[in-house]
């Protein structure tokens, strides 16, 4: 079977949706011809450039889609491109899966956009999740909302590589400990992480170093904290964060965002400090088991209070690890993928 993802980003960077992209890639192509097609750089500045990015990346798969010869469509959470994809299939007779990333509209509405916008996206995302042939989702939240107009539905959470190679965990006793905030802060939620750090920077204790993971050009002269720049490979940001004693997520709005942050770290044993909005997506956690759970003015306080605990500190990012292994790994999750693949 041939196979098609489509992508409404750019696959050189590395976010949420590029990174499902490639994972699922990875399960499939071990037995199908898989292909990415991707719409590459794109300008989110204004309305306007939304809706140029829209049309053109449309333009592209009505161009390039009839040339491929494709037997199944994957949308990695490309609301706008199902459009012409849409149409295509009823002259091709090629069949459409959706993998939502987040609930359409309830994520405009938490970025407080107007009323005609939001419902906009409640249109669109109706129609998409009807007419798609299936839908995977990536939290218990997503599933629910849109069983409601699609029976054929599934959750398959976001799932990490459990093979990557970390280092053995050596327990050293520093007076200080470093705090890792990850990239790249060009992406506007990603920018907030950095005003969080640098407007609170004098409250947290004075042992603490901060090591600014991604592209960055937002720098401060301090000596608390170190930037690295952009990483060129994955295993370089891997070692990173296993070299940290905690991760920051001080997300604002409640996105799947920050999920790879949160279980790469985790599959690093290496705990995660979020507020509310920054577990949406993650079904299995537990504040002070598996991951450090507080409101956004709560944060400093809590990790001044739980930093230097090595006790509470080693249970949560034991427990964290076994939920990656658990719930959000390939293991787990490659067979039911493959069985939704193998219905069409």
């Amino acid at each position: 079977m041939k196979i098609a993802i489509l992508v409404s980003a750019d696959m050189s960077e590395d976010n949420g949706i590029t990174i499902r992209a490639k994972r699922i890639n990875k399960v499939l192509k071990k037995n199908h011809d898989v292909t990415i097609i991707s719409a590459g750089k794109q300008n989110f500045d204004n309305l306007f450039s939304m809706i140029l990015n829209a049309i053109y990346w449309n333009l592209k798969l009505l161009y390039q889609i009839p040339r491929e010869k494709i037997d199944l469509i994957y949308f990695s959470s490309d609301f706008l491109g199902f459009f012409s994809i849409f149409l295509l299939s009823k002259f091709m007779n090629f069949k459409l899966i959706f993998e939502s990333h987040g609930i359409f509209s309830e994520e405009n509405i938490d970025k407080n956009r107007n009323n005609i916008i939001v419902k906009t996206c409640q249109i669109i995302e109706k129609f998409v999740i009807k007419n798609s042939d299936y839908v995977i989702a990536l939290s218990v939240d997503i599933y629910n909302f849109y069983k409601v107009y699609n029976k054929n539905i599934d959750l398959i959470p976001v799932f990490i590589d459990e093979s990557i190679e970390l280092k053995e965990k050596q327990i050293m006793h520093h007076n200080f400990k470093s705090i890792g905030l990850i990239g790249p802060f060009d992406m506007p939620s990603n920018k907030y992480y950095l005003n969080f750090l640098y407007k609170n920077l004098d409250k947290f204790n004075s042992n603490l170093i901060f090591v600014v993971i991604g592209r960055c050009s937002h720098r401060i002269n301090d000596k608390r904290i170190k930037y690295t720049g952009y990483l060129k490979s994955y295993q370089d940001y891997i070692s990173q964060v296993d070299d940290l004693d905690l991760v920051l997520i001080p997300s604002k709005i409640p996105t799947s965002g920050p999920l790879n942050k949160i279980l790469e770290a985790m599959l690093c044993s290496v705990p995660v400090l979020t507020t509310p909005a920054g577990t949406s997506g993650l079904d299995y956690i537990q504040n002070n088991e598996n991951i450090f759970i507080c409101k956004e003015n709560n944060m400093v306080y809590q990790l001044n209070k739980n930093i230097f605990d090595e006790d509470i500190m080693k249970k949560v990012g034991q427990n964290g690890k076994m939920m990656v292994y658990s719930h959000h790994s390939i293991k787990v999750n490659k067979e039911k993928l493959y069985k939704i693949i193998e219905q069409f």
